[in-house]
């Protein structure tokens, strides 16, 4: 009989811890589920104050919803920090979320996917701090596929641990495939990745508009103040109003870069406007051109002087 009086007393006790360790999630996250905030506006986004709040976005993994941050957020604690997607609308509010992603994981960054109406603005006014590792870094976004990134910043540090071509490191967004990104600022330490950008490590499409780096491209086989590796296969990527340090290109490496038809040709200079000879390389001819498209990819090729 006393052991059973004992057994009943140990699974009371449990059910308590349970409750409370559950009602300390309710109120961690009591914001984001206030009544009325069914996150359809941004008069009715979710409210996101504390690390736990963005874990129950991660968790719930919703799409279209609005979202406003109304605190700072350190998450240094969570040195793995990954899958945390964004299919809706996020408003820093000017706060500052702090990483610090030591795990290497494999896709580094706030935010893994980033994706929303090409001519809507899906993520503004927040700041990142900290140091970011991993297989393939960006610091902000991962992945950008589509909307509009404006009037975000990060500071701090970014180390790739792999140097192979298929990687790259962003100071900004590690793969830039779609979107727009402008109005966004960095100032980094950035090492270890084959492709280095102040920005985006690697762009295939989309916008880079009035972005400002201040980086220090420690490693690297290309190193560009805007972006890495540049390839765009659909001729509709293009860099504009962009301030980068003089030191580095804009574009560490670039294919199918101005070529015949493409009308958004891709200005390769430094900030003096003065070509470099890795600049001069990428916008050589491409081999087994007739010699009148290789004159007139010569004349679509322009040196942005603005």
């Amino acid at each position: 009989m006393q052991k059973r009086k004992e057994l009943i007393c140990l699974s009371v006790l449990i059910l308590i811890l349970c409750i409370a360790a559950f009602n300390r999630a309710v109120i961690a996250s009591a914001a984001y589920y206030d009544e009325g905030n069914n996150g359809d506006s941004w008069e009715t986004a979710y409210v996101i104050d504390s690390s736990e709040d963005l874990q129950v976005m991660k968790g719930r993994n919703e799409r279209g919803k609005y979202y406003k941050l109304t605190s700072d957020i350190d998450l240094s604690s969570e040195t793995d920090w990954d899958d945390l997607n964004l299919y809706g609308y996020f408003d820093g509010q000017n706060h500052t979320i702090r990483l610090n992603t030591t795990e290497n994981t494999v896709y580094a960054g706030l935010f893994l996917h980033v994706r929303a109406s090409e001519d809507q603005v899906c993520l503004k006014n927040l700041n990142v701090t900290g140091y970011i590792s991993g297989h393939c870094t960006g610091t902000v976004v991962h992945y950008l596929y589509s909307g509009i990134v404006e009037n975000c910043s990060f500071n701090g540090t970014i180390a790739c641990d792999n140097t192979s071509s298929s990687f790259g490191a962003g100071g900004f967004v590690a793969h830039l495939e779609g979107g727009t990104v402008r109005n966004c600022t960095v100032t980094a330490d950035i090492s270890g990745a084959s492709y280095t950008g102040g920005i985006a490590g690697e762009m295939t499409s989309g916008k880079i508009e009035n972005c400002t780096t201040n980086v220090n491209l420690l490693s690297g086989t290309y190193k560009g103040g805007i972006v890495g590796f540049y390839e765009d296969d659909d001729q509709n990527a293009t860099l504009s109003g962009n301030t980068w340090p003089s030191a580095y290109p804009q574009v560490g490496r670039g294919q199918n870069v101005g070529h015949e038809g493409n009308s958004n040709t891709l200005p390769l200079t430094s900030q003096d406007n003065t070509p470099t000879e890795l600049e001069i390389a990428i916008i050589s001819p491409v081999p087994d051109l007739s010699p009148d498209v290789i004159a007139r990819l010569a004349q679509n090729i322009s040196v942005d002087t603005s």
